[in-house]
């Protein structure tokens, strides 16, 4: 899918970015070459302490396919940054659809969690449960030191999300596991974002000193599975 080889920079039939601001501290820049750039084949999303319109005293990168997909593998390889206050994910967001959507968190990190952990998650945001505005997570913790490289999958079947790390199992969710399952009624976008501080990422403080700090991807790779090719 991409390699990240594309002379000056993003593929643009591939990616899209949007400036706005982050759940934390941080400005999302759109596609600015100081948050946003592509370098010797790797992405590179950073963080810096600098001001984007006089608001905010952050900015960052966060990058989305423009392209949905309802099933299939995904292989991420990359490397994520794991001081105070960052908050790194690689995760998949719903399209607009049913009444309740799933998130799938494949990579999240911030600084408060143990040296070499990360989660892994499924979200469920909307109507279910005879409630509206409602929110559920069924996140696991996983042994992993995501500041090296890992190649990280998802593989989205039907009525299953397999979660792996280096081509390792580490977790799995199948519908009838969690409350509700809105994971086949609608397709969903890979984000790669960094973000910074905020109530949860930057509630065992920050570390601006450290700054700045960047998400490396070497490339993300799609592929259909068979058994989904007929949707």
């Amino acid at each position: 899918m991409e390699n990240f080889d594309k002379k000056g920079g993003l593929d643009d039939k591939l990616w899209g970015s949007k400036k706005e601001k982050s759940g934390g501290l941080v400005f999302y820049t759109g596609a600015d070459e100081k948050n946003v750039k592509v370098k010797k084949g790797k992405l590179i999303l950073t963080i810096r302490k600098d001001s984007a319109s006089g608001k905010y005293l952050y900015t960052s990168g966060r990058i989305f396919t423009k392209q949905y997909f309802r099933y299939g593998k995904f292989e991420i390889k990359a490397k994520l940054p794991v001081t105070a206050g960052v908050w790194p994910a690689l995760w998949f967001k719903a399209n607009s659809g049913p009444a309740c959507v799933g998130e799938i968190d494949l990579v999240e990190y911030i600084g408060c969690m143990k040296a070499e952990k990360m989660n892994v998650n499924v979200h469920l945001w909307g109507t279910f449960g005879g409630k509206k505005n409602n929110h559920k997570q069924y996140p696991r913790s996983v042994a992993v030191n995501i500041s090296n490289y890992h190649i990280y999958t998802l593989e989205m079947l039907r009525g299953k999300l397999v979660f792996k790390v280096d081509g390792k199992v580490v977790y799995e969710v199948k519908k009838g596991d969690i409350e509700y399952w809105p994971f086949d009624e609608t397709s969903y976008r890979l984000m790669i974002a960094l973000s910074y501080g905020g109530t949860w990422a930057g509630s065992c403080g920050l570390a601006d000193n450290s700054l700045p700090q960047s998400i490396k991807v070497d490339y993300v790779k799609y592929y259909r599975l068979k058994e989904e090719c007929n949707d």
